[in-house]
């Protein structure tokens, strides 16, 4: 599983039409080798889950837990304050939700490649159908976006402190999502 960060920040060296600058990327390099197992990062015990670990980077974009369930079993996670998506890598199953409205939703996990959105404040409970699923979602902490983003356009946060303009229309867009649970199936090629 790769999730990345949003940048501008890319430098191509080959095999693409786009601009190239070999200069550049030779010159960023690092030539500090070391084992294989060095660049691993190692998964943590996700708050009180039972099967689902966090692979956390030391950037404040995003997180990824990994859920890995056996036949029949389940796993609770409770609400982030964040926006997350979650897709199913392998097996099937059920993916439930409760609404502000307090009724409660839910979703079968057919097959793998199954992508969802679940708003800021969404509690998801996930049951493994027949042979287990493995289902991986990146999430992010809005308190952690919120305090990036104090003091650059002066724009006023819930909590009192201030933030960028675009940030806050994010945070009225989630708030105002916050129930939601969106499905898309990925697309393969035909």
């Amino acid at each position: 599983m790769e999730c990345m960060a949003t940048s501008d920040n890319v430098v191509r060296a080959g095999l693409t039409p786009k601009l190239r600058d070999v200069p550049t990327l030779t010159s960023m390099l690092t030539y500090k080798w070391g084992p294989a197992d060095s660049q691993i990062m190692p998964p943590v015990k996700y708050r009180s889950t039972k099967a689902t670990t966090i692979y956390d980077p030391p950037i404040e974009e995003f997180s990824v837990l990994m859920t890995c369930l056996k036949s029949g079993e389940n796993e609770v996670h409770e609400p982030i304050k964040g926006p997350s998506i979650l897709i199913l890598t392998e097996g099937s199953g059920r993916l439930a939700w409760t609404e502000k409205d307090s009724s409660r939703q839910e979703e079968s996990l057919e097959k793998p490649g199954l992508v969802y959105f679940a708003g800021a404040g969404v509690g998801l409970e996930l049951e493994a159908g027949e042979g287990g699923m493995t289902v991986y979602r990146a999430i992010t902490e809005l308190q952690n976006t919120l305090t990036c983003a104090k003091n650059e356009l002066g724009a006023t946060s819930p909590t009192g402190g201030s933030m960028p303009t675009a940030v806050l229309e994010s945070n009225r867009r989630w708030q105002r999502n916050s129930d939601d649970i969106h499905r898309s199936r990925k697309r393969r090629p035909a």
